[in-house]
């Protein structure tokens, strides 16, 4: 279950925090890929596992500073520091003090505790209204567009978007005029330290003969989805995927699936109006 997912990780983590941690040892205690693990993660608890994994560390280190003699150094090393450089820097960043400092004032100052699964921590998405999604299993499908890889931290896909919509009448065989996708896919040893992922703006097409400059096609294999309805504008998107992601699968039954998920616009959507609607689909295993 999707609970028992989480918790085997962050056990996990516990477990291994003296330790070198490959997130990818983490990822797999879950049973789900990298990049869905890292979402889900972030989602759920609030914290990408890169941030999740350094507070905790820089949490007990703390603790040490304080309750022991051992030399800042050892302490260092322990919790996965290069060096006392390193550490004082990343603990600066966080308690805004040195670790000298810190174990002078005598005070602990707990940064981050282990989380534990309960119903208040699923429950921490309060500005969202309960969504509930219809089940609609889906036939494989055959898509054109064009792809985006990177991170957009500067707001690449809307850029990407933009330039789609002026090529769109390059495309034959369109199986829904007036539907374009945007497709979210993992990538092969994707990295949590970069986030980087591939996103392709798109349309369903019936069959290509040709395939436009700077376009690709990819097939879309049969799946069942979770289809969830985002009302309002894209600013509050993000908590839509929080709800989803980080509140309803605990209360599910269904299981994510490790294949790209994809948000659907018709003509419900419209940019920066508050009554706008767009379909998020996320595949999932179950009954």
């Amino acid at each position: 279950m999707y609970v028992e997912s989480i918790q085997r990780a962050v056990d996990y983590i516990e477990l291994n925090l003296h330790k070198t941690l490959r997130l990818s040892d983490i990822a797999k205690e879950t049973g789900y890929s990298m990049f869905h693990f890292d979402r889900v993660f972030k989602y759920t608890l609030g914290e990408s596992i890169i941030e999740y994994v350094r507070k905790r560390r820089l949490t007990e280190a703390a603790n040490e500073l304080i309750r022991t003699n051992n030399r800042i150094i050892d302490i260092a090393i322990k919790y996965g520091f290069d060096s006392q450089q390193a550490f004082t820097t990343t603990f600066k960043k966080y308690y805004n003090t040195s670790p000298g400092r810190y174990r002078k004032g005598g005070k602990n100052l707990i940064l981050l505790q282990k989380k534990v699964m309960s119903i208040d921590l699923i429950n921490h998405v309060k500005d969202v209204a309960e969504i509930e999604p219809r089940v609609v299993t889906k036939d494989a499908f055959l898509v054109m567009g064009m792809e985006y890889f990177g991170a957009n931290r500067n707001g690449e896909i809307s850029d990407l978007w933009s330039t789609f919509i002026k090529h769109m009448k390059e495309i034959e065989y369109v199986k829904n005029p007036g539907v374009t996708l945007g497709i979210c896919d993992h990538v092969d040893d994707y990295d949590p330290e970069l986030s980087e992922f591939s996103y392709i703006t798109c349309v369903e097409i019936e069959d290509y003969i040709k395939i436009p400059d700077n376009m690709i096609v990819k097939e879309i294999p049969e799946q069942k989805y979770f289809v969830f309805t985002h009302k309002g504008n894209a600013e509050n998107l993000e908590d839509t995927y929080r709800y989803i992601y980080g509140t309803y699968f605990f209360k599910s039954e269904y299981e994510l699936a490790d294949v790209p998920d994809f948000e659907l616009y018709d003509e419900r959507f419209r940019i920066d109006d508050c009554n706008s609607e767009m379909d998020i689909y996320i595949p999932v295993i179950g009954k």
